[in-house]
């Protein structure tokens, strides 16, 4: 079944990636670096292929498909087209992962009622021909859990359904072809692969470790509490590896003794470059450090919907709110050659709300995220819930950044009438929003309940 649970999937999805409502403005020229690349309220996630940035596209009733981007912007190329692929629902999942020579994907095929048939691993040129690598049936009871991608080799885990079950991993390369590392288990869990190394979450004690790839030596440690379990980690072609704990960012490896970097704690989903750590911080909001830690400096807007993130030797991409963005390390920074596609507004609508029929008025809270001048500006839509779609109320709004406010909505007699035969109203909240789009909240997930006064 194409698109099978997506609506409720989008709501949970956007849900859990409510971090802090309401953030903080931003400004444009915070860094000149970063661009939009692709705009499209269906990305889920993103990897990054030299020149080209690979999405994920997932829409509704439709097959969900990998499309590559011209990093500098331009025209999308088709590249990979999948049938009935569940919507990938955890956040912080690594299914795509890719280089200038490799991109992988892990899909989850469904039937009509959502159950699991079959999982694939797709790989090849992130230009194409991307092709079914690996496949793996429910019966097998392995499923494939990560993936990751290091110029043109892609390291795959599994592991068992249960939880705290077994763990196995592969590398697969154009001359090898799928090869088994005889030394992962679930004590030693491959999750990144670079150079000669890889990072992985190890237990007894609960660590971060640095590991010779061809032997599984631990080479470098990162210590974690052993309350903490983190995958959130980046690894370099050298061994330095960067592991985010609740405490901040970690820095180590061979020969490197572990340290925590200042004013990292609250980043999150971080990728390491030879001179830059990027990541996110607790509004959402893409980052970039020095090595050395300091005060993080903003790379785009603030965001209530952060899909995906990743990055390479030159920089970090990352999905906010439907667009694809992308900004480059220092030492590579260079203007864009296109107009930015990225919708600049993002309101947010709380998912639950409630209110009471004054005269043809009502109301909902609002609450403006980013906006490039400091305003949200836009007109709130009200819609009948299952009704024909037209509009039950509406009206217009002007709220700062940062802020929430409480907007007054004209109801129309058609409407009214509704409300007073039902005895009350469930309304679905949309809007229009010039040169914006509703972040939390957007595809009818956000419920305003109308009562009637004098009414139960």
């Amino acid at each position: 079944m194409e698109g099978s649970c997506r609506g409720y999937a989008v709501s949970m999805f956007r849900l859990v990636a409510v971090a802090v409502l309401f953030c903080a403005s931003w400004a444009a020229s915070a860094d000149a670096s970063t661009i939009g690349v692709y705009d499209d309220p269906d990305a889920a996630a993103v990897a990054l292929a030299g020149a080209d940035v690979v999405v994920l596209r997932q829409p509704i009733g439709a097959r969900s498909s990998l499309v590559a981007v011209p990093r500098l912007g331009g025209k999308p190329v088709p590249v990979l087209r999948v049938k009935d692929m569940n919507w990938l629902a955890e956040r912080d999942v690594r299914r795509l992962a890719a280089s200038v020579e490799r991109v992988a994907l892990i899909a989850e095929i469904a039937d009509s009622g959502g159950g699991t048939v079959e999982w694939r691993m797709y790989s090849g040129p992130p230009l194409g021909p991307i092709r079914v690598v690996r496949t793996l049936a429910p019966r097998d009871q392995w499923e494939p859990v990560s993936v990751d991608v290091d110029g043109d080799r892609a390291l795959l885990v599994e592991a068992r359904p249960e939880n705290d079950g077994p763990v196995r991993a592969f590398v697969l390369d154009s001359a090898s072809g799928l090869v088994p590392l005889a030394w992962a288990s679930a004590a030693a869990a491959p999750v990144e692969l670079s150079g000669a190394f890889v990072a992985a979450a190890m237990a007894g004690p609960n660590r971060i470790g640095v590991l010779d790839l061809a032997t599984g030596a631990e080479l470098a440690t990162i210590p974690l509490d052993e309350r903490e379990r983190s995958s959130d980690l980046s690894l370099a072609p050298d061994g330095r590896v960067a592991v985010a704990t609740r405490a901040g960012v970690h820095l180590g490896g061979p020969g490197l003794a572990p340290r925590l970097l200042p004013g990292t704690k609250g980043l999150s989903r971080i990728h390491l470059t030879d001179t830059t750590l990027f990541g996110t911080d607790k509004t959402g909001r893409a980052v970039s450090v020095g090595t050395g830690g300091g005060k993080p400096t903003p790379l785009g807007p603030p965001t209530n919907v952060l899909l995906s993130t990743a990055g390479d030797a030159t920089g970090y991409g990352w999905i906010a709110n439907g667009c694809a963005r992308v900004a480059a390390a220092p030492a590579f920074a260079v203007p864009p050659v296109m107009k930015d596609p990225c919708a600049m507004t993002e309101i947010a609508y709380a998912y639950i709300a409630s209110t009471t029929l004054r005269g043809r008025t009502i109301d909902v809270p609002v609450g403006c995220v980013a906006a490039p001048r400091g305003v949200c500006r836009g007109i709130a839509i009200a819609r009948i819930f299952e009704g024909d779609g037209k509009a039950a109320a509406s009206g217009r709004f002007a709220i700062p950044v940062g802020k929430s406010r409480n907007v007054k909505l004209r109801v129309t007699r058609a409407a009214l009438a509704v409300f007073r035969r039902e005895g009350s109203g469930n309304l679905v909240m949309d809007a229009r929003i010039p040169d914006g789009r509703i972040g939390a909240g957007a595809d009818g997930a956000a419920e305003l309940s109308v009562s009637l006064p004098g009414r139960d």
